[in-house]
């Protein structure tokens, strides 16, 4: 547990208190979700459609504000985390994409398969290497081990991101380019 450098083990290790890596993984969740519908909620404001925007994020704070008081009493900090969690992802990967679609005519069905599909299959390709790295990467004690779990870990996130992430055209225009680009200018490629 990385959290362990800054957290006291008096307060994490006694189980009155979860694990602030379990937090913290839940509440990056919701975090991703949010920001992978920034563009939605730009596409909301500069079409003035700030009254469907409104009432989606005032839904979804309402039902965040509910489940967490709700879940505290049965699961503390995990129930507070969770009551975040499960409204950011059904109104930041359901709701708000749906009132994005229909403001611009598209189809749900079609903004499902031209922009879901490859992001999920990447998270599941992550997820299966990412699983045998984290016995590696696990028991971080110091700055050391630290950079190095990040630099193995980024190796292994690069490969699903570059082979499923990005299709032939964002490969070339996002990496071959940029690495020919700055090989050109180190003096390395003519």
């Amino acid at each position: 547990d990385f959290f362990r450098l800054w957290v006291d083990t008096d307060v994490t290790g006694n189980g009155i208190y979860p694990s602030p890596a379990t937090l913290y993984c839940i509440l990056v969740v919701a975090a991703v979700c949010t920001a992978s519908q920034r563009i939605g909620q730009q596409v909301c404001t500069g079409t003035r459609k700030m009254k469907s925007l409104a009432a989606i994020v005032t839904c979804e704070t309402a039902l965040k504000i509910g489940l967490s008081i709700a879940l505290v009493h049965r699961f503390g900090l995990i129930g507070i985390a969770l009551g975040t969690l499960l409204p950011t992802v059904v109104f930041q990967t359901i709701v708000l994409p749906a009132n994005v679609n229909r403001i611009l005519g598209i189809d749900f069905s079609d903004y499902v398969r031209n922009t879901c599909i490859r992001p999920v299959l990447t998270l599941v390709a992550l997820a299966c290497l990412l699983v045998p790295t984290l016995h590696v990467v696990s028991g971080v004690t110091g700055w050391l081990q630290l950079v190095l779990s990040a630099a193995l870990t980024g190796v292994v996130v690069s490969i699903p991101l570059l082979l499923i992430g990005l299709n032939r055209t964002e490969r070339r225009r996002f990496v071959l380019d940029v690495v020919l680009d700055l090989a050109h200018r180190m003096g390395w490629a003519k």
